[in-house]
């Protein structure tokens, strides 16, 4: 008897991840753009600062995924390489910023976050180094977005400087 459970969960993981794919991310800032929400410029930033941030680390750090991937050329060695996590760095900046604009709910984005985290661990595409790394990163990246371009509520607001 197959393990259905086992596909069950991998089936939710795989559309968990989704949610710090490119697609949605992407779909995310124009949506916001379209709206002419004020906070479309922050996660513009975000977004192309995590694509780039995290190419520019994986150009100089090299490292396996758990489960390796083979790679013939430089964009192929750029997906094959696990730290640090861009789908992690791409909520935890999304996210981040979408805290910041709709405190109400926090939980929510909080939530997202580790279930995108727990997926790129489940999947075997990243180990825990991978995925905090990365939300470390995309968290630097929301705070410096809403720096230039803010959106509402600041870091300093809320923790009270």
């Amino acid at each position: 008897m197959p393990n259905i459970f086992g596909k069950v969960v991998d089936v939710v993981m795989e559309d968990a991840s989704a949610i710090g794919g490119l697609v949605i991310q992407g779909l995310l800032v124009v949506v916001f753009w379209r709206s002419r929400h004020p906070g479309w410029k922050a996660l513009m930033a975000g977004f192309v600062a995590a694509h780039l941030v995290t190419y520019i680390i994986r150009s100089v750090f090299f490292r396996n995924r758990p489960k390796k991937r083979g790679h013939t050329n430089t964009i192929e060695r750029l997906d094959a390489s696990s730290f640090p996590s861009l789908h992690a760095a791409r909520t935890g900046a999304s996210m981040g910023l979408l805290m910041l604009m709709f405190d109400q709910l926090v939980p929510v984005f909080g939530g997202l976050i580790v279930l995108v985290a727990v997926s790129r661990i489940s999947l075997k595409h990243h180990d825990i180094w991978d995925v905090l790394s990365g939300l470390f990163l995309g968290g630097l990246i929301a705070w410096g977005a809403s720096t230039v371009f803010p959106v509402g509520r600041t870091l300093r607001s809320i923790i009270g400087g």
